[in-house]
């Protein structure tokens, strides 16, 4: 398997451990979903497939969703003039845009296919996932207490839902 092709394993690997990473660690959505856009774009590269990916990026921008959700960001960006706290609001714009481009970045960069295997991995991240939940559930989020992360039972909201739309 050649290293572009490792690449792209990796970047489904960690579009199908969301689910779980999610129940461990709630808000790793984004930082599994950079890391999956980078290794795709990686691979894309490597490949020297990089030009296609850019040109389904200007695509996609250029299309009616694409361009609103480029206003919608300039909207963001524009707002930093009147904000009370542009610091904290320049910091939810580099999460919102990493959020957004991020899957932006991993529906060029990768096959429309997805991989049997990577459904298969999506699969058990989300049974994974699952357990983890109920064991959590189950102990008093025991385990989210002593490593310091919140004990709020709500917490699960967000991993649960990722696992039913993996479902």
């Amino acid at each position: 398997m050649t290293v572009a092709r490792r690449l792209e394993a990796i970047a489904w690997g960690l579009l199908a451990a969301v689910p779980f990473g999610m129940a461990v660690a709630n808000r790793s959505a984004p930082a599994l979903l950079v890391l999956a856009a980078a290794s795709a774009m990686a691979s894309r590269v490597l490949a020297g497939e990089a030009g296609a990916a850019l040109a389904r990026m200007r695509a996609g921008l250029r299309s009616p969703l694409g361009l609103a959700c480029l206003s919608l960001l300039a909207w963001a960006a524009l707002s930093l003039a009147w904000s009370e706290h542009p610091r904290s609001s320049l910091a939810m714009l580099g999460e919102l845009a990493l959020a957004a481009g991020a899957p932006f970045v991993l529906a060029s960069a990768l096959p429309d296919r997805i991989p049997r295997a990577a459904l298969v991995d999506a699969a058990l991240a989300a049974g994974a996932g699952c357990l983890w939940i109920c064991a959590e559930l189950a102990t008093g989020v025991a385990a989210r207490a002593a490593l310091g992360f919140r004990t709020d039972w709500f917490i699960f909201k967000r991993p649960a839902t990722a696992i039913m739309i993996v479902a």
